[in-house]
C-alpha cells in the first residue's frame, strides 16, 4: 500500500475552484422555434450534489412541534421538530439551476416576460407537457434518472 502515489488522485478539474459539470443537450419544444421552424435545442447542466443538498435545505422548513395542548414536544431530552419540504419549489429550483439554454436568469427574458424569479419565468415560459418534459431533461441532466437510447441519438444529431 505504500507504493500508492497519491498524485493519481489529484485530478485538477475536480478542484471545487475549477469543478465543471457536463452539460446534456435535448431537442425543444414546439413553442420555441428557430427561423426555420426547428424547434430550439434546451441545454441543462449536471449539479453537484452539494448544490442539490443546499436547494433541498432551502426548500425545508423546520418548526418545533407541538401538542394538542400547544406545548412542545421533548422526546428523549430532545425537542422535536415538524418538517415540511416545498417539493414543487425545490423541482422549479432545480430546474432553473440546471438550465442553461435558456438561460432563466437572464434580465431581459424575466424584462420580456415581466417576470422577476427564474422559477417564476420556467412556469410562464414551459406549462403542461413542456413542463414535465423540461423537468425529464432536468433529471436526465442531473443523474436521477438514465438518458434512453432516443435521447443519446437526439444528443448526438444536435451535436454535430
Amino acid at each position: 500500500m505504500s507504493n500508492i502515489n497519491f498524485k493519481s488522485f489529484m485530478v485538477d478539474s475536480l478542484k471545487t475552484a475549477n469543478a465543471t459539470y457536463n452539460t446534456m443537450t435535448f431537442k425543444g419544444v414546439d413553442t420555441f422555434k428557430d427561423a426555420d421552424g426547428t424547434p430550439v435545442p434546451l441545454e441543462f447542466k449536471a449539479l453537484s450534489k452539494k448544490e442539490i443538498s443546499a436547494l433541498r435545505q432551502e426548500y425545508t422548513t423546520r418548526k418545533p412541534a407541538k401538542g394538542k395542548k400547544g406545548n412542545y414536544i421533548i422526546s428523549n431530552g430532545q425537542l422535536v421538530y415538524d418538517e415540511t419540504f416545498d417539493a414543487d419549489g425545490f423541482n422549479d429550483a432545480l430546474i432553473a439551476k440546471s438550465m442553461v439554454c435558456p438561460n432563466l436568469y437572464d434580465e431581459d427574458l424575466q424584462k420580456f416576460y415581466n417576470t422577476y424569479a427564474a422559477t417564476e419565468l420556467l412556469n410562464v415560459m414551459f406549462k403542461g407537457e413542456d413542463y414535465d418534459y423540461v423537468d425529464e431533461c432536468c433529471s436526465k441532466a442531473c443523474g436521477f434518472t438514465d438518458a434512453d437510447d432516443e435521447d443519446e441519438k437526439v444528443i448526438n444529431e444536435l451535436k454535430n
